[in-house]
């Protein structure tokens, strides 16, 4: 059974006492890397600082609370015996007895599965999902770690646990600094792919085109805008907004209180060769301007 935090525990990872749980991972996360065993293979007291670490990670994150005085125990009035307190019982919490020694996704073998954060998949500009090789994997799932990470032959398979909610931002170091994902699922139903990368769905990105508020500006993919042959505009509420222009993100989408303002590269001609259809999730630009010319319907132009 995980025995409780004390003191020395947050003195051993360098965080006050009570600090949140974001903290006290972060802070375990750059210790873990730095005396990890397959980094200091003949290091000993590395070894021994690592086991400290993950100690006192366990104990703060997943030990029992503290100890509260039984009410039996406490005397009704000064000078009143106290009752003899019941003997210990075991933790209704079944642990398996094995060592639970963090592993850094690069490190995975195949044939491995951990238990990851959130804040292990980052989100390219184009959806784009990818692993954080740094992050640490752990053998058994609680309430911090609840994405699945399995490595097999053909890459690495993530599962996020059902009714999802947690929603990620777009990271432009995703596609540079992260390890490519093989499959991405939420429980067992394949959530959208895009060739060898999963897409991350829209519904958990953190903001859309929809949700942007007058005054807002950011960048979207090419794929968002749909130019028709009468002129008329429109773009996909439903794709994420890149605070930064990325080649992958070069439409820039600008939300006003006359409704949404669009501005990118290509002739207008060009745009409209694509002959794609809006559906009910696009929203009707207030203005475009492609290439340098400013388009507008045919409505438009002859009431004028």
């Amino acid at each position: 059974m995980t025995r409780h935090a004390t003191a020395a525990d947050y003195t051993r990872l360098g965080v006050p006492t009570g600090a949140t749980d974001a903290e006290v991972k972060s802070a375990f996360r750059k210790l873990a890397l730095r005396y990890h065993p397959d980094r200091n293979p003949d290091n000993p007291e590395a070894t021994r600082h690592f086991r400290l670490v993950v100690e006192s990670y366990d104990a703060i994150l997943q030990g029992p609370p503290p100890p509260r005085t039984p009410a039996h125990t406490r005397p009704m009035h000064p000078g009143s015996p106290q009752t003899a307190p019941p003997p210990n019982r075991p933790h209704p919490v079944f642990r398996p007895m094995v060592e639970a020694i963090p592993k850094p996704l690069a490190a995975l073998d195949v044939g491995d599965v951990v238990w990851t954060d959130y804040a292990a998949i980052l989100v390219g500009p184009d959806r784009s999902c990818y692993l954080d090789p740094a992050d640490l994997g752990r053998p058994h799932v609680d309430r911090g770690t609840q994405v699945r990470v399995e490595r097999r032959f053909d890459g690495y398979h993530v599962t996020l646990p059902p009714n999802c909610r947690h929603r990620w931002t777009v990271s432009s170091r995703a596609a540079g600094a992260g390890l490519a994902i093989a499959a991405l699922n939420e429980t067992t139903a394949p959530l959208r792919t895009g060739g060898f990368n999963p897409l991350m769905p829209g519904h958990l990105l953190d903001s859309v085109v929809s949700k942007m508020e007058p005054g807002q500006r950011g960048w979207t993919i090419a794929a968002a805008l749909v130019v028709q042959p009468n002129g008329s505009c429109f773009i996909d509420g439903s794709e994420h907004v890149n605070d930064q222009p990325t080649l992958t993100t070069p439409v820039r989408v600008e939300r006003r209180n006359d409704g949404w303002h669009v501005v990118a590269d290509g002739h207008p001609k060009r745009w409209a060769e694509q002959a794609r259809v809006p559906t009910r999730g696009h929203i009707q630009l207030a203005s475009a301007v492609l290439g340098g010319f400013s388009v507008r319907p045919l409505d438009a132009r002859k009431g004028r």
